[in-house]
């Protein structure tokens, strides 16, 4: 991996951390699994990082119909402090996921 790879490779994770604290207010996000995904790429590269941890291969969303997500959660030391934000909720490893989108 180079530089640039590298560089590329933390911006995208520092996204995906701000959108989950700062946005979604919660420390699991999901990626539709689509061929062709640009950002699956990244998101695997996460995974064998670990920073982010897969928790479910299939979730289905009420309100988006026919897609197919996999969950993903942020790795603890990346939210903890943001455990304490009001309205942040923290789910749990094996809890089953509810989405409110």
């Amino acid at each position: 991996m180079d530089d640039q790879e590298h560089t590329s490779l933390e911006e995208s994770f520092h996204r995906v951390r701000a959108f989950c604290v700062d946005v979604a207010k919660t420390n699991v996000f999901l990626v539709e699994t689509i061929e062709n995904n640009p950002g699956y790429a990244v998101i695997q590269e996460l995974v064998d990082l670990r920073l982010v941890h897969k928790v479910n291969s299939r979730v289905t969303v009420s309100k988006r119909q026919g897609k197919i997500f996999e969950a993903y959660m942020l790795d603890v030391s990346e939210y903890t402090q943001s455990r304490k934000k009001k309205g942040f909720e923290e789910i749990m490893f094996g809890v089953r996921i509810a989405t409110k989108r």
